[in-house]
């Protein structure tokens, strides 16, 4: 890989790590951020509240929409978990 294209991806990476660092959604979240040709990969656990329904699809929704604003991200893989936040 040329080092333009690796500073690129390191540049991705770094952008939507404080993204979702920063964005209320995901602040205080410890997710993984890799980023490969347009590929964004983000990990980690998410907390599952106990009175909602749909609860994975929410999150997904909100990490999506999230990494959707790094410049060069083209798909979106998420491997994210749910915890239980009150036990």
């Amino acid at each position: 890989m040329n080092s333009e294209r690796q500073r690129t991806i390191e540049t991705i990476q770094r952008m939507l790590a404080r993204a979702l660092a920063t964005h209320p959604a995901s602040r205080g979240l410890d997710l993984d951020v890799k980023a490969a040709a347009g590929l964004v990969t983000i990990g980690g656990e998410v907390p599952q509240p106990q009175w909602t329904t749909h609860t994975s699809s929410r999150w997904e929704t909100e990490l999506t929409e999230i990494a959707k604003t790094a410049e060069g991200v083209t798909r979106i893989l998420l491997e994210i978990r749910p915890f239980d936040a009150y036990h």
